[in-house]
C-alpha cells in the first residue's frame, strides 16, 4: 500500500480510537507515512508542524487521562515540549525537543549550535532539564524507505545517550540515522514509553507522583481568554529550549 494510503488509514484509525494508547500507536505510524510521502513528492515537512499537529489532534480527542497546557510565553518554541507521565505511583518527566529526519534519513540538526549563546542546542536542552527536574529527551520524527517498522514514525530517545554516543565533543560528531534509532537500544517508539509499556530500562526513572501544574506558567490548551504570566523556568533561552506545551498523561 502506498505511503499516502497508509497515512490515511492510520489517521482514520486515530479518529476511531477510544483511548490514548491506541490513538498514539496509530498516530506514530501515520507520521512515518506522512514523512515518507512528503519525501517521495519533494514536499517540505518540519518538526514544528508535526508537533503542533500532534498537540492539536490530541486535544481534539479530549481523552479524560490527558491534559494539554500551552505556555503563555510568545517566544516559546513549537518544537519543544514537556511530557509528564503518571503511572505505577511514579512520574516520568521529559523535557523533549523534536527533530525530524532529513531526506537522507539522518538528523543533522542534532548538532545545531545556537548562535546567540554559541552553545549546542543539546547542551541547552540538558541544562534546562537538569535545572528544572526533568529528564532530557528527543522526540524523533522519521521514516526509513527500506524498513517497514512504522512504529518509529515517532520515537523517544535519551538525550544523554545521544550526546555520549554521537556528540561527545564538538570535534567528534556522528550524525544519527533512522537505522541507528531502530537498533541503538536507547530509543523506543513513543507509544511504548508514553504508555508505560517500557522505557524504564533506557531512562532509569525513580519518580515520585506529584501534581505539576503552575498556573503562572501555563494555560489550558482547549480554553480561550485566560491570561497568565510568562513562563518562569531556570535556564530558559529563547533560542535554545523554551517549551511551548506541557502534556500530562495519566497512564492506565
Amino acid at each position: 500500500m502506498h505511503s499516502i494510503n497508509k497515512y490515511l488509514s492510520h489517521m482514520e484509525a486515530c479518529q476511531k480510537s477510544q483511548d490514548f494508547c491506541s490513538w498514539l500507536r496509530n498516530y506514530q505510524r501515520a507520521v512515518w507515512h506522512r514523512i515518507g510521502y512528503s519525501r517521495l513528492r519533494g514536499l517540505k515537512v518540519y518538526e514544528a508542524a508535526i508537533t503542533q499537529n500532534l498537540v492539536f489532534d490530541l486535544a481534539l480527542k479530549n481523552f479524560s487521562n490527558v491534559q494539554i497546557l500551552e505556555s503563555k510565553d510568545e517566544k516559546a518554541n513549537g518544537s519543544d515540549l514537556l511530557i509528564d507521565i503518571f503511572c505505577d505511583k511514579g512520574s516520568k518527566k521529559f523535557a523533549v525537543q523534536a527533530k525530524i529526519a532529513y531526506k537522507n534519513e539522518s538528523f543533522p540538526m542534532i548538532e545545531h549550535v545556537v548562535k546567540k549563546t554559541n552553545s549546542r542546542q543539546i547542551d541547552l536542552l540538558i541544562n534546562f532539564a537538569k535545572n528544572n527536574g526533568w529528564h532530557p529527551a528527543y522526540m524523533f520524527y522519521g521514516y526509513k524507505k527500506s524498513s517497514s517498522n512504522d512504529n518509529y514514525g515517532i520515537s523517544i530517545a535519551d538525550a544523554y545517550a545521544i550526546k555520549i554516543n554521537y556528540l561527545s565533543t564538538p570535534s567528534a560528531v556522528t550524525i544519527p540515522t533512522m537505522s541507528d534509532l531502530i537498533t541503538c537500544g536507547f530509543s523506543e517508539p513513543a507509544h511504548d514509553i508514553l504508555c508505560c509499556k517500557s522505557g524504564n530500562a533506557i531512562f532509569g526513572f525513580n519518580g515520585v507522583l506529584d501534581e505539576y501544574v503552575n498556573k503562572n506558567i501555563w494555560f489550558d490548551f482547549v480554553q480561550d481568554g485566560i491570561t497568565y504570566e510568562k513562563i518562569k523556568f531556570k535556564e530558559v533561552n529563547d533560542e535554545g529550549f523554551n517549551p511551548a506545551y506541557l502534556i500530562k498523561i495519566f497512564a492506565d
